[in-house]
């Protein structure tokens, strides 16, 4: 787990040569995006909410992301910046013990990430 500034969404959304990437969403975490809107604009920062709750620019968040991101994969440098980071048991192992424990598992919401256009 890392402590990222709210603006990492905004910051991490683009690929070197501008291309939109999707941050993927889980937990209760959700954002609306337009295609058309220029670079630097597709996500619409009021729409970027933890539980239905609006993130407040400025503000700190934990987030949880695997440690292949959390070390800056697929272009994730920004992850490189958090503070206080925790580690955790090994991605695969953790995920053999989830099912174990809740299986069968429902797919979540499928509206957390909403294209506006």
């Amino acid at each position: 787990m890392v402590l990222l500034p709210s603006n990492a969404i905004t910051v991490e959304m683009y690929d070197p040569l501008g291309h939109f990437v999707y941050f993927e969403s889980h937990g209760g975490f959700s954002y609306s995006w337009s295609e058309s809107a220029p670079v630097g604009e597709k996500v619409n920062p009021d729409s970027i909410m933890i539980d239905g709750v609006p993130v407040v620019p400025g503000d700190t968040y934990r987030v949880t992301v695997s440690s292949f991101l959390a070390g800056g994969g697929s272009g994730y440098a920004l992850f490189l910046e958090g503070t206080n980071r925790l580690g955790g048991p090994i991605e695969a192992d953790a995920l053999a013990d989830y099912l174990g424990n809740n299986s069968p598992v429902p797919p979540g919401p499928q509206d957390r990430i909403t294209r506006i256009d």
